[in-house]
């Protein structure tokens, strides 16, 4: 562990973020609205911030360094992918997760803004409501405790959908249907793939590590699925219905055949006795689960991945209790399908890492209802992309300092838990955190000297 406060380390952890921004002056507003926006109350706006800093009389610059100022918002990310990618160990697979989330809003002539399906509406009774897409990807990162990982953000996009103008011909139609496809969620996932590839591979090193990438139902397909990059797995949830095939030796083909005999569903597998169940471990909210699964290796996919390897992977449901002395009930099972490097890992390290994957929907919650992303007020079409990207990297700045200096442990820098709080807590909460870092700028501007 490392012997420096919070505040300290976050300030020169953002000051290697903002090494792209040419101005002298714009990198130290960029630190300094960095803290502020962290440290502010609700709603977390720009205002809140430069109040919270008492720094009123500078509020048009904190805004122009949104709205004009020169940096790229996946180059702020460079530094965080290489402090994630070192906390984890040499020898085990990379593990990512990529999700993409709806930020609601009220006005209409906001950039980006769209009707979008609200997630939470009944499925009887489908609702719409206004708001911003964005699509995130993290890296699992922790410390001394492998089995708490932390969802560390490396890369925060505004996903705007193309909205259609004044279509009067079937030509601009076609033109229109062909630059929605070139701008859907998929392909700018794999986009965000291939540059997470990419900045590993420039890390010393990092070309020969293993990536294992997590994603849910919506990116499997055929644009995300097919020719990922080199030593790059994919793992994702299926359908229960999902058609997959045995492969046919090259030998055999004959005229347009490239498959052979169609396997079983994935819902027919799991409640077959032909194929094996194994079972395996893993730590789940500090106590151990059994996992019982089986296994379909070396199968295709023809409607994604074609003739490319995969393996299919169904989990049978997990038992819970909602009360201790309550009657089980049972969540519902996964189909996994994992293709890409697939010999380079091994099954259980990918159940591993979908189970992983439920992080970064703890990084949403985070990010939504602690540090107000969205919430930001502005309707510059740059800062509408700019002010997002810049609070998630502030967010997993924090998580990054959270264990490097504390081991990702809750020990003896942060206050005693209240009294009623009975449940066994090992790592340290975003409000812990942001608490902490408020406390220590509260007692640097104490012992500062007073300007007459």
């Amino acid at each position: 562990m490392e012997n420096k406060s919070l505040l300290v380390w976050l300030r020169a952890f953002l000051a290697t973020l903002s090494v792209g921004i040419k101005d002298v002056r714009s990198r130290k507003r960029f630190v300094t609205i960095g803290i502020g926006l962290l440290g502010a109350s609700h709603p977390k706006t720009i205002t809140s911030a430069i109040n919270f800093l008492d720094m009123v009389f500078h509020w048009s610059a904190f805004y122009k360094l949104f709205s004009r100022s020169k940096w790229d918002c996946e180059g702020i990310f460079g530094p965080i992918i290489q402090e994630a990618v070192s906390l984890c160990p040499v020898y085990d697979p990379i593990i990512s997760a990529i999700d993409d989330t709806l930020v609601r809003k009220t006005g209409k002539k906001i950039p980006g803004t769209a009707y979008a399906r609200d997630p939470i509406s009944p499925p009887f009774h489908v609702n719409l409501v206004i708001g911003q897409r964005y699509l995130e990807t993290t890296i699992m990162c922790h410390g001394s405790d492998p089995n708490s990982s932390r969802a560390v953000p490396v890369a925060f996009r505004h996903a705007p959908p193309v909205k259609a103008g004044k279509v009067t011909s079937p030509e601009e139609e076609q033109i229109l249907k062909e630059e929605k496809k070139k701008h859907n969620m998929s392909v700018r996932g794999r986009q965000q793939l291939f540059s997470l590839r990419g900045a590993i591979d420039a890390i010393p090193g990092g070309y020969d590590r293993v990536l294992i990438q997590s994603a849910d139902g919506s990116f499997a397909n055929s644009c995300f699925l097919t020719d990922p990059p080199h030593n790059t797995v994919i793992v994702a949830r299926a359908r229960k219905d999902t058609v997959f095939v045995e492969p046919l030796c090259p030998e055999q083909r004959k005229g347009n055949r490239k498959y052979g005999q169609r396997l079983p569903s994935p819902k027919d597998i799991l409640a077959s006795d032909n194929y094996a169940t194994r079972t395996m471990e893993v730590f789940k909210h500090g106590r151990k689960l059994a996992v019982h699964y089986k296994c379909v290796q070396n199968v295709r996919w023809p409607g994604a991945t074609h003739d490319q390897p995969c393996n299919l992977i169904v989990i049978k449901p997990f038992p819970y209790r909602l009360t201790k002395n309550g009657r089980t009930l049972y969540r519902q099972p996964a189909f996994l399908v994992v293709t890409g490097a697939i010999n380079k890992i091994t099954i259980e390290q990918a159940i591993r890492a979908y189970l992983l994957r439920w992080e970064i929907e703890v990084s949403f919650r985070d990010q939504k209802a602690i540090l107000g992303i969205g919430k930001a007020q502005v309707w510059n079409k740059d800062s509408v992309a700019k002010v997002p990207a810049f609070i998630s990297a502030c967010y997993a700045a924090l998580l990054l300092a959270s264990i490097r200096l504390y081991d990702d442990k809750r020990n003896e820098a942060f206050p005693t838990r209240e009294r009623w709080r009975n449940d066994q807590v090992t790592r340290p909460s975003l409000r812990d955190l942001v608490r902490l870092m408020q406390s220590e700028l509260a007692e640097e501007k104490k012992s500062a000297p007073d300007v007459a």
